[in-house]
């Protein structure tokens, strides 16, 4: 839920809990079992750290899940944050929460102008919060710190005049809290372009699963071909990127899709889908590709930008 609305991750939700209803049954899954159900959420390596844990529980923790925060923050996936979360909720122990609502309510209240983003600011605010916890009920004020965060603390227009942190709130009491939590600046927003090729040869298409430490690691897509700009499509045809995949096999451009944009964390992708034919009676294969049915792309667990293309296109 961190940049997804509840509405959006219900559904998923109850889909994945339905699918692997315990760590048993997450830890006997195959990864692309996995990733074909968190298919469209994004941020794909929560659930390949997801699937790593639930084995890692099963083979060195008899299956329990630890309780000791040291132990907790060794699970791959798990960071202090949400240790803290797991361990003070389900075990009581006295660790601070340190979400975006926390960050925000102790910048505000103490004047952190360190940025929040940086060691020293979130040590800084570190310390804050673990003098204020309640050590007797550490799971009611993770709790309750949070939801004030969510509903008077809030990014925009907070409830400052209703605050019972008014008369103390170093940002209110200096009109200064537009200005709080102070972060370094964003990092820019580069854009890429991708020319997916659809291709067709005999009720077959061709897919690759992604490997690179890059984005959507290990699920698949159509061959591509990633250009520094947006090209025109001859350019991509004559490009030899096109002839090294196609070796010389004949092929007809039959279409283009129209310009498909998916937004990530710092990335902007511009996709477009060239759907081809290759005129050849041989069984040919692009070497590192996979040859499927063409209408068996649907049982593969591709990106949320892929699956749009495959149910507009593709499955219609």
């Amino acid at each position: 839920m961190q940049q997804t609305r509840v509405s959006q991750g219900t559904d998923y939700y109850y889909r994945f809990i339905e699918k692997f209803p315990d760590i048993s049954t997450l830890a006997a899954a195959s990864e692309e079992e996995v990733m074909k159900v968190w298919q469209g959420l994004g941020y794909y390596t929560r659930a390949r750290n997801l699937h790593h844990t639930a084995k890692t529980i099963i083979n060195e923790y008899s299956g329990i899940f630890p309780s000791d925060y040291d132990e907790i923050l060794k699970l791959k996936g798990i960071g202090p944050n949400t240790a803290a979360a797991v361990s003070s909720f389900a075990f009581k122990t006295n660790k601070p929460v340190m979400d975006g609502n926390v960050v925000r309510i102790v910048s505000r209240l103490f004047g952190v102008l360190h940025s929040v983003n940086s060691s020293v600011g979130r040590t800084i605010i570190s310390n804050y919060v673990s003098q204020l916890m309640n050590q007797s009920s550490p799971d009611m004020f993770n709790q309750a710190i949070m939801d004030f965060g969510a509903l008077c603390c809030t990014p925009s227009k907070p409830g400052c005049k209703h605050c019972p942190f008014n008369r103390v709130c170093y940002a209110y009491l200096h009109d200064r809290i537009e200005e709080f939590p102070v972060r370094k600046k964003k990092t820019e927003m580069k854009s890429r372009f991708f020319n997916y090729l659809d291709i067709r040869s005999q009720g077959f298409t061709y897919i690759k699963k992604r490997t690179n430490n890059d984005i959507w690691k290990n699920l698949y897509e159509y061959p591509l071909i990633e250009t520094k700009s947006d090209m025109l499509l001859q350019d991509v045809i004559a490009s030899d990127a096109w002839a090294i995949l196609f070796n010389g096999i004949d092929t007809d451009v039959y279409g283009i899709s129209s310009e498909y944009l998916h937004q990530l964390t710092h990335r902007r992708i511009k996709a477009r889908f060239i759907r081809v034919v290759v005129n050849s009676q041989q069984a040919w294969i692009p070497v590192d590709y996979t040859r499927i049915k063409s209408e068996d792309i649907i049982n593969y667990p591709v990106s949320g930008l892929m699956a749009k293309y495959i149910k507009e296109v593709v499955s219609a």
